[in-house]
């Protein structure tokens, strides 16, 4: 940052940095500094998303998760293939009990990038925790045939448990 600060990447990655060490007050200052210098770098705007997300989560403040729905939809609006932005969306809707909300928006992130297996995953388990079934062994058969090679033996072993519930 040093030798380029007006590169609004470099924040973004410090900003990335400082969320890894759950320093949440550093990495929301490195992406406000980002967006200083671009103020619709999309990317930043889904990691405000998550990192408000986290603090929901952690501590249940509504305002926090206002944040974070206003942050992921920001980034949304500025770019709509940004599936990042709708798998934390997704998210957020359902640790408030969004159920389909959170499926539209795991569906959409299938549409946009369908190599992201966590998406298949989260899709799958709510489906199947809304008591959907089908829907959820087709999309978690769909994940093992795409991706279980690639995925390490624990995950392997879940998505076959995963895929066992879905078929009682």
């Amino acid at each position: 940052i040093k030798a380029e600060n007006h590169n609004p990447e470099n924040y973004n990655f410090l900003g990335v940095a400082y969320y890894k060490k759950r320093d949440f007050p550093a990495a929301l200052e490195n992406y406000r500094k980002a967006l200083e210098l671009d103020k619709n770098y999309a990317s930043v705007f889904n990691n405000i998303g998550s990192l408000y997300l986290m603090v929901f989560r952690k501590n249940r403040d509504e305002k926090a998760y206002q944040l974070a729905m206003d942050s992921f939809d920001r980034a949304i609006r500025i770019d709509p293939r940004l599936f990042a932005a709708y798998n934390g969306r997704g998210a957020a809707h359902h640790f408030k009990g969004q159920t389909d909300a959170a499926i539209a928006d795991w569906r959409k992130v299938i549409e946009i990038n369908p190599n992201f297996v966590d998406a298949y995953f989260n899709l799958g388990v709510t489906l199947s925790g809304k008591g959907d079934k089908a829907a959820a062994l087709e999309i978690l058969t769909a994940c093992k045939e795409r991706f279980q090679s690639r995925l390490p033996i624990p995950v392997r072993q879940r998505l076959e448990r995963l895929i066992a519930e879905a078929r009682k």
